[in-house]
Parts: structure tokens; sequence; C-alpha cells
């Protein structure tokens, strides 16, 4: 189908990631994450974790993570996107594009290990739209169910028509006699 992106193997992704200094606009469909990139000279490192950054600045490039200031940064933030989410898997490349919600994990003071957060992106709003149109399908789906059920309600099978030509055990019991009247 015309349109759709086509898959590539992990090694073609880690070829054609987007280099130090590149420009890449914020890829649909994947999720958009406030993160912390790097500032020494061709360092690449990306993380979404203040302590992670702390930690890669001390042994990378053995300088205190206390020296870091505004006047003199040593990390910055910005957007991170990456192709897979589990353990092993993670490689951040920095995109362009709308503004993330900050959760002041950027500065490096006080910040634990949590994760900072996922911000609401094209892929999400899309995805929104395709769930409120399928529940619409499933929604007209039961009510044209009920409908046809409502409709078979109504209508009034004869006896002489009924299961009973079909079902001996009923003419042996006498049931439908007995409930003809009712």
């Amino acid at each position: 189908m015309p349109g759709l992106p086509v898959l590539r193997t992990v090694e073609e992704l880690k070829q054609s990631r987007p280099q130090l200094g590149d420009s890449c606009p914020a890829l649909p469909y994947l999720a958009t994450y406030q993160g912390l990139r790097c500032l020494q000279v061709q360092c690449g490192f990306k993380t979404r974790q203040a302590t992670a950054i702390q930690k890669h600045i001390v042994t990378a490039h053995q300088i205190k993570a206390a020296s870091h200031c505004a006047r003199q940064p040593l990390w910055q933030a910005c957007q991170l996107q990456t192709y897979f989410t589990s353990g092993g898997r993670i490689d951040y490349f920095e995109v362009t594009g709308p503004a993330a919600a900050s959760d002041g994990q950027g500065s490096g003071s006080n910040s634990g290990s949590r994760p900072l957060t996922t911000t609401t992106t094209t892929a999400t709003a899309t995805a929104i739209t395709a769930q409120q149109a399928l529940f619409a399908i499933i929604e007209q789906d039961a009510r044209t169910i009920q409908q046809n059920i409502d409709r078979e309600a109504t209508v009034i099978q004869d006896l002489n028509a009924s299961r009973t030509e079909r079902v001996p055990w009923l003419e042996k019991t006498g049931f439908p006699a007995y409930l003809a009247g009712l």
C-alpha cells in the first residue's frame, strides 16, 4: 500500500540514524520524550534521566556534575525519540518539533532516577482518532444487533411452523398444546 513506512532492520536503523548536529524533525508514530544531551565536544550521549547524564559527565569526561550551572552548562534539555523501548535497544536521537512539556529535570538539581514525561505527539492524536472511529463502528453494530433482536421478538411464530416439527420431544411432553393459549 502506498504511503506505509518500510520496516527496517536494527542495523539499517543504526546506520541511518541522525548524526551529531543533524536537524531531524519528529517522526510520526514515535513517542517524543523530554530528555537531556551532553554538551561536551563530539559527545552524542542522550538520556531521559538526570542521574544518567550526571553519571555520564563524571565517568566519560571526568568533570564534576556539580559544576553544571546556567553560566557554563554541561548538558541541555532536548526532545528525543527512539525506535525501540525495550532494554538494551534504546538508542535516543534528538528531534526538533513542537516544544515538549518540561518537568523540571533539565537543570539536574534535586533530580531522582525518575524518567522524564512523555509528550503528546501527532501519533497519539492519530491513535485516539482511530480509536474513536473504531468505537463509533462498534456502537453502530451494537445498535443494529439490538434492532434485529427487537424486530425478531415482535414476530409471533405459528405453533405448527415452530420447532415442534423438528423436535419430537416437545410433542411427546405436550408443552406446545399447554402453551398455545399463553
